[in-house]
């Protein structure tokens, strides 16, 4: 199995990648995805949706939440990196909280958020 982890999973802007990865099937091995974001019940539901999905075109891809606030908690995402040791991590977090429907947003009138993904491989 290959590990990814993806921060920020619950998100909108990770669940286009997660739903891509579904699809994946020209790796070597099926993937381990780790999903790290704050809502349990989000990540959960999530992780059953896509496991589904990924077995429906022949794939045995794992979806696994991971309830870390890493702003609040760097350290257990620095703990977990290092237990799980993916090969990739990708952040899709947003780079100032309360920005995607927040009262920035409202007060400014729109309606998308500001995020600082990056990868590491």
């Amino acid at each position: 199995m290959r590990n990814i982890m993806i921060c920020g999973a619950s998100g909108s802007m990770a669940s286009y990648l997660l739903e891509s990865l579904t699809k994946v099937n020209n790796v070597e091995s099926d993937l381990r995805v780790f999903m790290v974001g704050r809502d349990l019940e989000k990540l959960v539901k999530s992780a059953n949706i896509l496991t589904i999905a990924s077995s429906l075109v022949g794939n045995s891809h794992q979806f696994i939440p991971l309830v870390i606030d890493i702003e609040q908690d760097p350290i257990a995402l620095t703990a977990a990196i290092s237990e799980i040791n993916p090969e990739i991590v990708v952040n899709a977090t947003r780079a100032v909280s309360g920005v995607k429907y927040g009262p920035m947003s409202i007060k400014m009138g729109v309606g998308y958020g500001v995020w600082r993904p990056f990868s590491i491989r």
